[in-house]
């Protein structure tokens, strides 16, 4: 499916219920439950959004825009994410945290982001993070420019990539803050992602397949 066609119905997401938890527990770390001590009420947590980009790759195909973090002293050094960061008091609200955030480390013009949707929030335990996902498009390929403090690399993801059937499967990983686990991940090539990252994408992923059904593609 070629980009024009794909955001033709991609547009109709903004209408659908999130599957939240639904979706987040299909790429869940088994130990998320038992590390977990978020509350509603705690005024403890910090704050931060990320920003799912989707835009045309250079041959016309849908594609979504993660990123390698560069090495620093850390729980999320190295891991693969979505381009985001931390709420500042200066932004009006979690998706122009993201689309600052997202213009700061890969160099997109904000002003060229269009909205979506606002998708489920993930807690992140190790970090102590509530994180708010959004989605949002572009109408032209984006020329990155990459902040090498924050980001190593970029990985253009097709979308036909994350529909694919056996992209999934469970691995063992040593993480800063654990010891060896099995998680549930995506695997796109020799990118492995898992995590809140994976718990995104797994909400997104329902949401693409749910208007495609909904519209029979």
């Amino acid at each position: 499916m070629n980009y024009k066609l794909f955001l033709k119905f991609l547009i109709n997401i903004g209408d659908l219920t999130l599957p939240g938890k639904k979706a987040h527990n299909k790429m869940s770390p088994p130990e998320r439950d038992i590390n977990i001590q978020f509350q509603p009420n705690n005024t403890n947590f910090k704050e931060a959004a990320v920003l799912i980009l989707v835009y045309p790759s250079f041959n016309g195909n849908p594609c979504i825009a993660l990123i390698e973090r560069s090495d620093y002293v850390g729980v999320h050094s190295g891991q693969i994410s979505f381009p985001g960061g931390r709420f500042e008091f200066s932004d009006n609200s979690f998706w122009d945290t993201a689309i600052r955030e997202t213009a700061e480390e890969i160099g997109i013009d904000n002003s060229v982001i269009k909205f979506l949707k606002e998708m489920s929030m993930v807690y992140i335990p190790p970090s102590n993070f509530k994180v708010f996902p959004f989605i949002g498009y572009v109408d032209k390929k984006p020329l990155f420019k990459l902040d090498k403090n924050e980001v190593k690399s970029i990985i253009e993801l097709p979308i036909s990539d994350l529909l694919r059937e056996n992209n999934k499967a469970k691995k063992s990983i040593i993480t800063s803050y654990m010891r060896k686990v099995t998680v549930p991940m995506y695997i796109f090539e020799d990118n492995y992602v898992w995590g809140a990252t994976a718990m995104i994408l797994s909400e997104f992923e329902l949401l693409i397949l749910d208007v495609l059904n909904k519209k029979n593609i």
